[in-house]
């Protein structure tokens, strides 16, 4: 099936499961994902090595089919020349998250090391 925003809200969980994933016939990996709870989302699904990753794009409400589409397209264009996207962004959420306990500690009156010149 072609996702659009109509087929994305209309798709039903199947009886018995917590959520379910229908993938984009002409897309291979965009998907929406659906959840006993009612939420919808976009992802896009790959493999990287021996890895399977999945990136939660947004809602269905809050992303437009065809901007969901676009980014899953450039998503799967970083994956063929082998990038990891949720990779990279697992790495920056990190580095942010040490940069802000940096700065926290600085703001606790902490001391930072003396930086070589």
């Amino acid at each position: 099936m072609k996702l659009n925003q109509k087929t994305a809200a209309a798709i039903e969980l199947p009886a018995g499961k917590l959520e379910a994933i229908v993938y984009d016939e002409d897309l291979p990996g965009f998907g929406v994902r659906i959840r006993a709870g009612g939420s919808r989302k976009w992802v896009v699904s790959y493999r990287i090595g021996r890895k399977d990753r999945r990136i939660t794009l947004g809602s269905i409400q809050a992303l437009d089919a065809g901007k969901a589409r676009n980014r899953a397209k450039e998503i799967l264009a970083q994956v063929r020349l082998g990038q990891d996207p949720a990779g990279s962004k697992a790495e920056g959420i990190a580095v942010e998250f040490s940069a802000r306990n940096q700065v926290e500690g600085i703001n606790e009156g902490a001391t930072m090391p003396p930086v070589n010149p």
